[in-house]
């Protein structure tokens, strides 16, 4: 299929390489020109007619006529050729003496440097690519000297560095075409929209910036680039290669990441198409483009040539196993010549081949399963998986192995295989001709393994090879156990809550009975300190009446008799409860004051302030909780009284606090001789400390026992009443203020009136 010409190796820098870098073929003289770097530049070919392929003759297809190079005798080192419709030869390449640009006249077999008063920039760079236009210009790629334009109409060289995002001065400028069909200019470029002529369009790929379309009459270049983040443009900036499409389109071959398609007009953020490996592609890392006349497009690759189709997006590749001795093509020539053959540039000569003569395989390959390994051994099924393509694994069989096959054994080496495992691969994944896939640490599931194939000719499988396979979970991987775990942890979450409220409810019952005996042993305690007391107050009352009989007061002993009945019978009623109206606590009270008046012979009065709120809503205190205080205020005050009357004076209120609560504040007042005269006196009457103020020391120990461990609610306080003319005593109290409720409210207006 591929025929070799040798390359003479004669006049070169180096005696084993002379590697071909471009062709054309000169119908009007019937050669074929080779230009090469590093020898003698230009060698002219003829055809051989030949009755055998090389293959079967052992001749090559064509014979060197001649080589020619530049004319002070150097090195050349040329890169591209041309003939223009006029059938003039251009050859450009590297900068010798003072040119790069060279004409090459057939008929003399001269060649010679371009000569024009504007061509002096044009020789200082080196040339990578030339092109003719619609209109018979000559395009000429540099690096870092931008565009040039050779126009024969105004026997201009016209010379484009800068436009737009392109620097030419900064760019190197690899491969170019022009285009002989009109195009759209993208409306989302600041150019003018509409058609322009289609001479006025030049394509070029450059080394660092990706491909430009260049409008000279517009002055516009428009770049299609490489996008970070983003899966519009070029999948990378790095283009080696440009070529015509068919259907008005650009093909782009990148360095490393494959081949793309643009459509004229496309904008520049446009999701263009894109082949890789993963469709059929040699390798890609692309090198040169060739288009055949059929719109086939050829692909020089560092692994061979890909031959692409268009028609059903397939790529045929030809490699060592069809002749091609050296499949990396990197810089070397690769051309479609009007001759109608395909040039690839090997070292030390060339390979020709014409594209209709590949021989191509139009049946589809058939698939089929070859084995199946589990860890890397076979795995035995009890049916062929082509009859019964089905397989059961256990939870821990879950590294395998496939092993497949395209029944097509011409060429098999080509065969193509692409699969999927579902829920596993995202998307198809192209195996090359590796017949073979391993999958690892499988989750258990149903899975559908999925195979296709291409053949040696690109030709798809018509239909797909499936094999379903199913690994069993494990026990504790079924959803039976699951739920059975989750029942579990539900139980055990309720078992710890209900375990830890009664727990909470345990210590909550037992803090309650604590508080219960606590209380109850204030209570307890409390009565056993009323029984004190009251049993000290009826000994006081008793000695009063008696002091009265003694002193022949019948009627004053009869009133104080039924006043002190009375109290008693109020004494005993109260004592029975913890907490009785603040009417009665006050009743029992002016009826004891009454009787110390009418036993002291009127030496003090008396007077009762309430605050009209504790009217309003009458309110519990502690039995017996005043009259202990008043008591000791006209034993140990107001008794001793010799120089003015003594005043007893009882205030009760109401006192909000700053945690929100509200308190009964109670002060009982006399002006009498205070607690250190009264102290003195009790000294003389030898009155032991023991048998002092029991009454009030009884009471004080009561409010101490009525606090709980923390509290401080109930308080009493006494202070001494000193000044220029003032003595006498201050009793504070301070109770919590407790309401009762609505049917068990007592009548504070039932109380007896309060006098002075």
């Amino acid at each position: 299929m591929f025929d070799y010409t040798p390359l003479p190796s004669d006049g070169c820098q180096s005696p084993t390489v002379n590697e071909p870098q471009d062709f054309a073929w000169n119908s009007n003289w019937q050669e074929l020109y080779v230009v090469t770097t590093g020898c003698r530049g230009l060698y002219v070919y003829e055809p051989v007619q030949r009755v055998e392929p090389v293959q079967l003759s052992g001749q090559s297809p064509y014979r060197l006529k001649y080589a020619v190079g530049p004319e002070n005798g150097r090195i050349a080192n040329f890169n591209r050729v041309l003939i223009d419709r006029r059938g003039r030869v251009w050859i450009g390449g590297q900068p010798r003496g003072a040119a790069s640009l060279f004409e090459y006249h057939p008929g003399h077999r001269r060649l010679g440097a371009f000569s024009h008063p504007g061509a002096a920039a044009l020789h200082r760079y080196t040339i990578n690519d030339l092109a003719e236009d619609h209109a018979g210009n000559i395009w000429v790629a540099t690096t870092q000297g931008g565009l040039f334009r050779i126009n024969f109409q105004k026997n201009t060289v016209d010379h484009f560095l800068r436009g737009d995002e392109f620097d030419g001065a900064r760019t190197q400028i690899v491969d170019l075409v022009c285009f002989s069909a009109a195009a759209e200019v993208p409306a989302e470029n600041p150019a003018n929209t509409g058609t322009v002529p289609p001479e006025e369009q030049v394509w070029f790929s450059t080394r660092e910036a990706g491909v430009f379309c260049f409008y000279p009459l517009l002055n516009k270049f428009i770049r299609y680039g490489h996008q970070p983040g983003a899966n519009t443009g070029l999948a990378e900036d790095y283009v080696t290669a440009i070529e015509h499409g068919a259907g008005n389109s650009v093909w782009v071959g990148t360095a490393s990441r494959g081949l793309h398609r643009i459509p004229l007009g496309a904008p520049a953020n446009a999701l263009l198409p894109h082949y890789t490996v993963k469709n059929g592609l040699a390798f890609n890392s692309i090198h040169r483009l060739a288009l055949a006349p059929d719109g086939h497009l050829c692909v020089a690759t560092e692994k061979g040539i890909s031959v692409f189709r268009p028609e059903n997006q397939t790529f045929k590749t030809y490699d060592e196993s069809d002749g091609l001795a050296d499949t990396y093509l990197r810089r070397k020539g690769f051309r479609w010549c009007t001759s109608g053959e395909i040039f690839v540039g090997q070292t030390k000569g060339f390979y020709s081949f014409h594209p209709n003569a590949i021989y191509h395989n139009h049946t589809p390959p058939v698939l089929a399963f070859t084995g199946f390994d589990l860890f890397g051994k076979p795995y035995p099924t009890e049916k062929d998986l082509n009859v019964q393509p089905e397989i059961r694994l256990q939870h821990d069989q879950n590294f395998f192995t496939i092993h497949f096959a395209a029944l097509n054994f011409s060429q098999a080496n080509r065969n193509q295989y692409f699969y999927q495992l579902g829920n596993i691969d995202p998307g198809w994944i192209a195996a090359g001709n590796k017949a073979e896939v391993s999958y690892t640490r499988v989750p258990p599931g149903e899975y559908a393994f999925r195979v296709r194939a291409r053949n040696n000719s690109g030709v798809a499988s018509a239909d797909e090879l499936v094999l379903n396979i199913i690994i069993e979970p494990a026990f504790y991987q079924t959803w039976w156990f699951r739920l059975l775990v989750v029942l579990a942890l539900i139980a055990a979450i309720i078992a710890y809550f209900r375990a830890r409220l009664a727990n909470l409810l345990k210590q909550e019952a037992a803090k309650n009975e604590l508080n219960r005996l606590r209380a109850l042993k204030a209570e307890l305690e409390n009565k056993a300190l009323r029984s004190q007391m009251n049993p000290h107050f009826i000994f006081n009352a008793l000695n009063t009446i008696e002091a009265l009989i003694i002193e022949e007061k019948p009627d004053a002993a009869s009133a104080l008799l039924q006043k002190f009945s009375k109290l008693v019978r109020l004494v005993l009623e109260n004592s029975q409860h913890p907490k009785i109206a603040l009417n009665l606590e006050l009743e029992a009270l002016e009826l004891y004051l009454q009787l110390e008046a009418i036993r002291l012979d009127d030496r003090f009065t008396y007077r009762i302030d309430i605050d009209p709120e504790l009217e309003k809503q009458p309110c519990y205190l502690p039995p017996m909780i005043l009259q202990p205080f008043a008591e000791n205020a006209i034993l140990h005050g107001l008794r001793h009284l010799r120089d003015r009357q003594g005043l007893l004076t009882v205030r009760l209120r109401t006192e909000p606090a700053a945690d929100g609560k509200k308190y009964l504040h109670c002060t009982i007042e006399d002006n009498g001789i205070g607690r250190a005269q009264a102290a003195e006196i009790n000294a003389r009457t030898r009155i032991s400390g023991k048998k002092q103020s029991l009454g009030s020391r009884l009471t004080t120990q009561r409010v101490e026992l009525l606090n709980t461990p923390g509290n401080q609610d109930y308080t009493v306080e006494i202070t001494d009443l000193s000044g220029t003319n003032t003595t006498g005593t201050l009793v504070t109290i301070r109770l919590p203020l407790v309401y009762t409720d609505r049917e068990n409210r007592n009548d504070l207006n039932d109380a007896m009136p309060i006098h002075t």
